[in-house]
This record gives structure tokens, C-alpha cells and sequence, in this order.
């Protein structure tokens, strides 16, 4: 009669011998987990309990309140600066430069790798420069020393200091456009304009 090997002990033949029922090959492993009954029904049985239990929610980290950020656009781009109501139709300039206005006192070529914040602006280009210095908010105190100057990126955070303009000047009172900020200035053109503001 043949001896029946006990429980759990693996044959030659890779197969488990469950109470004497031939079970489902182990391939080398262990018991696999689910085993065959003599009536034909399967359970499934883990072969081991989960080493990791499930994950917690993270808590959540409180973080800072946000600093509410000053106002730094300059009042020329409000319509209610402006005398114009909505009583008639505006006839626009057919010409327009991009300008790229560094906002608040912040002076690029002083501190070199600084990062700033700018406003693109369309401009007309017949505008004058004392307009746009105005229209930029430097309207207070002396206009000599009311201006904007043209700012040359030089890249990697380096920038070069151009001409300056301020409101007294007699030059102020010619259209941007004499001074080479025209409608060839940026995207697909030539290189772009950023301007600074000095304020009194």
C-alpha cells in the first residue's frame, strides 16, 4: 500500500499533498494559494497576511496665506482715467508698437539677475513719449524727474541702460515713433521695447 506523504511536504514532482488530494503545481514556490478539494471546489486561500498595511490619508500641511499683491499697473490703461464715454465709437490709430513696461521703481541694469514684473502694452506709435510717461504714472512732483529710459536685454539676466526721456524735456514732445519705437519693434521684428519708469 502506498505510503501517503504528510501534509505540506512537496514531491519530486512539484505537487502538494493536501490530507492525500493532489493539489495545483507549486513550480518551486510553496503552496499556491488556492488548493483543490476530492468535490471540486475551490477557496481561496492567501498565502500570506498583507505586510504593509493601507495607507492613511496624508494630512493636510497648512500653508502660508498669500501676500496680497500691490496694484502695480499704471492708471493709463483704465478707461476711467480716460474722457471717454460710450457715447460715440473710437476711432483708433492705425499704427501700434508693443512696449513692455518693468512695473513699479525697479531699475533693471542696477541689479543684474533680479527677476521683475512687466505689462505688455500696445501703444500707438504716434503718441508722445511725454503721453506715455504720463499715461505710465509718473505725473507727480517735478517732470524732470518724471521719465522712462529703454532698457537693452542683454540675456542671462543682464540688461543695459538706454536713452532716457523725461517730461520736461523739449524731445519728449515727439511721437515715440522718431525714436525708433515704431510698429517693426517685436514679435517677427525687431528686437522689443522695455521701458522703466522714473517717478518723482
Amino acid at each position: 500500500m502506498a505510503k501517503i506523504p504528510p501534509y505540506g511536504w512537496s514531491t519530486n514532482n512539484n505537487y502538494m499533498n493536501v490530507m492525500g488530494t493532489p493539489s495545483a503545481p507549486s513550480f518551486g514556490y510553496g503552496a499556491l494559494p488556492f488548493s483543490f478539494y476530492s468535490a471540486g471546489c475551490v477557496f481561496p486561500q492567501p498565502l500570506y497576511p498583507s505586510p504593509v498595511p493601507p495607507f492613511a490619508a496624508l494630512p493636510e500641511i497648512p500653508q502660508p496665506p498669500k501676500p496680497v499683491a500691490e496694484n502695480l499697473l499704471p492708471p493709463g490703461i483704465d478707461l476711467e482715467e480716460t474722457p471717454i464715454d460710450g457715447s460715440a465709437n473710437y476711432l483708433f490709430p492705425k499704427k501700434h508698437t508693443l512696449i513692455h513696461v518693468v512695473l513699479g521703481n525697479h531699475h533693471p541694469w542696477e541689479k543684474p539677475g533680479q527677476e521683475f514684473n512687466f505689462a505688455i502694452m500696445r501703444v500707438p506709435t504716434s503718441m508722445t513719449v511725454k503721453d506715455v510717461i504720463h499715461q505710465l504714472g509718473a505725473t507727480t512732483g517735478d517732470n524732470a524727474k518724471n521719465g522712462i529710459t529703454e532698457v537693452l536685454e542683454l540675456g542671462d539676466g543682464r540688461w543695459l541702460k538706454g536713452i532716457s526721456f523725461f517730461a520736461a524735456d523739449k524731445k519728449s514732445e515727439k511721437p515715440i515713433a522718431d525714436f525708433g519705437w515704431d510698429e517693426k519693434r517685436g514679435p517677427g521684428g525687431l528686437s522689443p521695447i522695455w521701458l522703466a519708469v522714473h517717478r518723482a
